[in-house]
Formats: C-alpha cells, sequence, structure tokens
C-alpha cells in the first residue's frame, strides 16, 4: 500500500479491484474514503495519478513504500531513478521532460543545465520561481545557508544553526520542501557560543531547541542524502547525530564533531566513510555501545576521541568485520598501544593505510611496533603525522618499516582522508 509523508501529514492509497481505499490525516488521526470506478483499469490509472499529484505537492514516499513501488508507478520510477543515482544524466533528463510535460519550469531548467544553455535564461527562470519553489518567508532566512542547485531542487547545502537565532527549526523546514527531495550533502555548523567572544565570561548559549533540529530526518527521511556532516563545535552535544542516520538509508559519508556520542546507534548497512571528532564520550558502557556498532561496509575510519576513554580492545573487535580499507587514529596519546592491538586484530590484512596524526609513541610501545614490523609491511603507507617519538625511534622505524611516511614527507594530494568539496 503506498503510503506518503510531508511533515506530520501522512497519505496512503490502496487499490481493491475497482475501487481505491484512501487514508489521509496526521499520523495520530487518519479518515478512511472509498472512491468507486466502472473497472479495475480505471482505477490503476487513478490511483498512479493520485500518487503523482501527492508527489508535486511535497509528499515523499517512505522507504519502504518506494523500494517496493510498482513498476508501473512511473512518476515514482522517474524520482526513484536520481534517488539511486544522482549523476545519472539519462535520469534527469527524462524527469525534466515529465516536469515540462506538467507544466513546471523546473523541466525547461534541467533541460538547459544538461545542455551548457544559456546561464542568462538560467538565472531568469531561477529568480522567477524561487520564491514558488521555498516560500518566501523560507527563501528569505537563507543567509543560514549556503547551497547548490540542479534543476531548481537543492543537491548540496551548508547550514548554520546558532542555537540563540531560535533558527533550529530552518532545518526540518527545509527538508520537508519538494525542492529538497533529490538532496545528495548536508553539512550543519551548530554553535552553542559566540565565536567572535573569547573573554573568560563569554555567554553559553542554552541548546533548548535542540529537538526540531536533530529530529528532522524522522520528519522528513533523506532518501537521497550521500553525504551528512555534523559539527557541533567543540563540547557541543550530538548525541541524537548517530541516530539521524538511520533516516538517511543511502548514506555512505557521515561526519560527526561533537560531545557525547553513543556509539551504539552508529549502525547503517551503506556507510563508507566515518569521522569522529568527539571531544567527551557518552556515559555509559563503552564496550557495550562499540559491540552494538554495525558498519558492514565501512570502508574508511577517522577518528579522535579523548585517549583515556576508549576501550582499544572493544574497538579492534567492533572494526575486526567488515570492508575496512584505511584507519586514521588522531590525538591518540597512546597511539603506539593502538598501533600494537592493531597488529594483533583480524582486519590489519585488509587494510592498505594507516595515518596516525598528534599521537605519541613511547620506548615500550616503540619496541612492539618494531617487533610487530613485518605485520605492517603490506600496507602502502604507514603515515605519522605531528607524532611525539622516543629518542632515535624515527630512524629505527625508517630502517624496519620502508612504508612508513613521517610529517611533510607525506605528499598531500595523495592523502587518503580528505574534506570532499561539493561539486
Amino acid at each position: 500500500m503506498p503510503t506518503l509523508v510531508r511533515g506530520e501529514d501522512v497519505y496512503s492509497i490502496e487499490q481493491d479491484k475497482a475501487q481505491l481505499i484512501v487514508r489521509s490525516g496526521t499520523r495520530d488521526a487518519m479518515k478512511q474514503r472509498i472512491r468507486k470506478f466502472v473497472a479495475a483499469d480505471k482505477a490503476a490509472i487513478a490511483l498512479k495519478r493520485a500518487i503523482a499529484n501527492k508527489l508535486e505537492e511535497g509528499y515523499v514516499l517512505t522507504e519502504a513504500e518506494i523500494e517496493t513501488a510498482p513498476a508501473g508507478a512511473k512518476v515514482v520510477d522517474r524520482e526513484l531513478a536520481i534517488i539511486e543515482n544522482p549523476n545519472d544524466e539519462q535520469a534527469w533528463a527524462i524527469y525534466g521532460d515529465w516536469l515540462s510535460d506538467n507544466g513546471d519550469p523546473r523541466g525547461e531548467l534541467i533541460a538547459l543545465e544538461s545542455s551548457g544553455g544559456d546561464p542568462d535564461k538560467i538565472k531568469r527562470i531561477e529568480d522567477e520561481n524561487i520564491f514558488s519553489w521555498f516560500g518566501e518567508e523560507l527563501w528569505e532566512r537563507h543567509e543560514d545557508l549556503t547551497c547548490a542547485f540542479r534543476g531548481g531542487f537543492l543537491v548540496d547545502v551548508k547550514l548554520a544553526i546558532r542555537f540563540e537565532a531560535d533558527n533550529v527549526e530552518f532545518l526540518p523546514q527545509l527538508l520537508a520542501l519538494p525542492a529538497a527531495r533529490f538532496l545528495n550533502s548536508l553539512e550543519v555548523t551548530a554553535q552553542l557560543y559566540d565565536p567572535d567572544d573569547f573573554s573568560e565570561g563569554a555567554r553559553i548559549y542554552e541548546p533548548r531547541n535542540i529537538e526540531p533540529f536533530t529530529g528532522a530526518f524522522d520528519e522528513t527521511p533523506a532518501l537521497a542524502l550521500r553525504r551528512f556532516k555534523y559539527d557541533a563545535t567543540p563540547y557541543a552535544p550530538v548525541q541524537r547525530g548517530a541516530k539521524m542516520i538511520h533516516k538517511a538509508p543511502r548514506l555512505e559519508e557521515l561526519t560527526l564533531h561533537g560531545t557525547g556520542i553513543d556509539f551504539g546507534e552508529l549502525a547503517h548497512e551503506k556507510l563508507k566513510r566515518l569521522t569522529l571528532v568527539v571531544p567527551q564520550l557518552n556515559e555509559g558502557p563503552l564496550v557495550e555501545q562499540l559491540e552494538t556498532m554495525k558498519l558492514p561496509a565501512l570502508q574508511y575510519l577517522s577518528l579522535t576521541v579523548p585517549n583515556d576513554d576508549i576501550p582499544v580492545e572493544a574497538l579492534t573487535r567492533a572494526l575486526a568485520s567488515g570492508a575496512l580499507k584505511a584507519v586514521k587514529l588522531q590525538g591518540a596519546l597512546n597511539a603506539g598501544e593502538l598501533l600494537n592491538e592493531l597488529a594483533d586484530s583480524a582486519f590489519l590484512p585488509r587494510l592498505t593505510r594507516v595515518d596516525v596524526v598528534a599521537g605519541s609513541i613511547d620506548d615500550r610501545a616503540l619496541v612492539t611496533l618494531l617487533e610487530n614490523a613485518e605485520r605492517f609491511a603490506h600496507l602502502d603507507r604507514l603515515v605519522f603525522t605531528g607524532t611525539a617519538f622516543a629518542r632515535e625511534a624515527e630512524s629505527r622505524l625508517r630502517a624496519a618499516l620502508p612504508n612508513a611516511v613521517f610529517g611533510e614527507s607525506a605528499p598531500l594530494e595523495d592523502t587518503l582522508f580528505y574534506e570532499p568539496t561539493m561539486e
């Protein structure tokens, strides 16, 4: 039964032979009505038309319904093709033709952009329709965001959440727009304090109204989202940041920067790249959290956590299964211990690169690392950047590990870990 949602509004429609069963309302109050037709094929046509109309009104199919939508639901197929592959030029062209056939100026916009058309005409179409696509009130707040479009649809967004400005409602409002249905990349910066006030008595903003922001994906699942970065600034809470990814089923890259993360919430079937900068971990049984962390597709991990808080053995167990290719450990005072645990881990043979940034390796750890040098010999690179070594350690490591790279000798263009630019 196709089910569509828009904020709190829910609409479902089901065919039963020559009639349609329509349910609509809010999640807590649904009304039902029956539409009867002279034949089943007439009902089927009306079903497709009803779904198309709701999609144009800003409703989105729930994830379960999109995956099982019938092939005959052409508008669903067109949108799903772009959701599945945002770079599919043919899918955009087909969708643009359908929009043009239905009088939507975004159809012409897609055609112009795809063919390298007149930039002045593209800008004119955007200027004439921007308020209708976003709503005048919402678009007038666009100073809070930097965005990129394709065919009048948002594809990349950078959004500043300022708690003192009470603008945390902006993200759920933005995601609920029909123009955000193909959003591919979302970067959110949240501030709990005035970044220009460094005085001792600087005011800390109270995150009393963060719930609308962290629940944004609950209201409107981000079906096309591939990249999500939540930079909450040091010591700002990201407890629910991990939970938000459950509503982004195609997410491939996640960055979380802030305090209080629950590793147990990090469960995702398709996530490939994970960057965690967590100055303060969430209270609770961290070992159990790590054991419930499920990231079977993870290939690249960059981890910055409090040195004394991370149980090394539990972390290596958590990463033992999956597709991991590279690990970056940053700010680990016990970098030597981490490397030695890594030497005994089941996934080290699968890795191609290990980066140690701003860590520390003492004499005892160095001895153990040298004894295990052959276990790291298969790596393309073992990179040490800003790492504190015991005396003469670097020369001994160079002799034992020809693949080791130190400090500035690591070429930037070859770095595996990077902040992707939004194109």
